[in-house]
C-alpha cells in the first residue's frame, strides 16, 4: 500500500492533533523514517507558509530514562533530525525556516522539542484512501 502525508488547515495543540489523524484519515501524525521522508514532510509544512508543523513524534518518561517514540507505532526511531537546541519538552515539531532559539540557530527541517500546547499545524500520515484530499504527498 502506498502511504502519503496530509497538511491541515489549523493550528492546534499536540493531543488535538492525534485526535485530528485518527478522525480525519484513520492514522497518526507524521512518522518519518528516512531523509527523503523528512524532506517530503518540510516541503508539506512549508506550503502553510512560515509555521512548523507537529510531527508524531513524542518523550516517554520510563524506566530507561526519556525516549522519543512514534505515535503511530510506539517504537523509538533510529532516523534523527534534531536540532542543537536542548531543553525538556514532550512533543516534536518540523521547523520550516531556519531561525534562532534561545541563542542557537534551528534549521530548516530541524526537528524541535516544544510544549505539546503549543498550536502547531498537524501533519498526518495519509493512507490511500485519502485521495481527492487537499495538501496530500505520496511516497513508496
Amino acid at each position: 500500500m502506498m502511504l502519503g502525508y496530509a497538511l491541515s488547515t489549523v493550528p492546534i495543540a499536540f493531543n488535538d492533533a492525534i485526535s485530528y489523524c485518527s478522525e480525519t484519515y484513520k492514522s497518526s501524525l507524521a512518522t518519518i523514517f528516512t531523509s527523503q521522508q523528512n524532506h517530503i514532510v518540510l516541503e508539506l509544512c512549508a506550503t502553510n507558509g512560515t509555521n512548523n508543523c507537529w510531527i508524531g513524534l513524542h518523550k516517554q518518561i520510563n524506566n530507561n530514562g526519556n525516549d522519543w517514540y512514534w505515535i503511530h507505532n510506539n517504537i523509538t526511531t533510529n532516523f534523527t533530525q534534531w536540532s542543537t537546541t536542548s531543553n525538556n519538552e514532550s512533543c516534536a515539531e518540523m521547523i520550516v525556516n531556519t531561525h534562532t532559539v534561545n541563542d542557537h540557530l534551528v534549521f530548516q527541517g530541524e526537528w524541535n522539542k516544544i510544549p505539546c500546547n503549543v498550536m502547531r499545524y498537524p501533519i498526518c500520515n495519509a493512507p490511500t484512501e485519502s485521495i481527492g484530499l487537499y495538501n496530500i504527498f505520496w511516497f513508496q
